[in-house]
């Protein structure tokens, strides 16, 4: 599955611009996202940019085994690919953060014409409650489809992860079969490609 890159530009201005007309979530600046007291804020523009790197590298590598590939990544990978976002038109990623903690990242990105990925998710820290990334989730869900309701949503899940299986099986989220998996390079035996469209959605 691949794109034309107007096309994924295109897809990705409209969902963004979408995004960032919900007035209940959005406050002073259209790079920020709020969820009571923890905030979302576009990657690279953000205060102590250097600190953030260093925690999402640190917990990368801490929980690399969860990731499909569990390579050790060294810190100037990260900072180079944090700071490569700012001209990646096919990705947002948010920094999160409660009370001036960073606790984790989390955001989505075009996988094909049809399709948006669910991406990236990491936490470094419980703050926000357990359920934080679930509401985060949702958020960008309803976010997606707002925006484009003949677009599916996809995700990558752990199976070993049987809270997010579950989870997302409530969602209505639906596996993809074992070729859709080997068209990705995902690993059948340990991950699951599932799918979600708006006609299924349940919220």
């Amino acid at each position: 599955m691949h794109l034309k890159q107007p096309q994924a530009q295109d897809q990705l201005l409209r969902l963004i611009m979408d995004i960032f007309s919900n007035e209940h979530i959005i406050s002073k600046a259209s790079k920020e996202l709020f969820l009571g007291d923890v905030i979302l804020r576009k990657i690279p523009h953000i205060d102590y940019f250097e600190d953030f790197v260093y925690l999402a590298n640190k917990y990368r590598n801490l929980f690399r085994n969860n990731f499909q590939d569990n390579s050790l990544i060294p810190y100037k990978e990260s900072l180079s690919f944090f700071l490569n976002l700012e001209s990646d038109s096919t990705r947002v990623l948010y920094a999160i953060s409660m009370k001036e903690e960073w606790i984790g990242h989390f955001g989505f990105r075009i996988l094909d014409n049809n399709s948006i990925l669910l991406d990236n998710a990491l936490r470094f820290s419980n703050n926000g409650g357990k359920d934080l990334f679930q509401k985060i989730n949702l958020l960008f869900i309803d976010f997606i489809f707002k925006s484009d309701p003949d677009i599916k949503i996809a995700i990558i899940l752990e199976r070993k992860n049987t809270n997010a299986l579950k989870l997302h099986k409530n969602i209505n989220f639906r596996e993809l079969s074992d070729v859709e998996h080997e068209k990705l390079g995902i690993d059948y035996k340990n991950f699951s490609l599932q799918s979600l469209s708006k006609s299924d959605h349940r919220s």
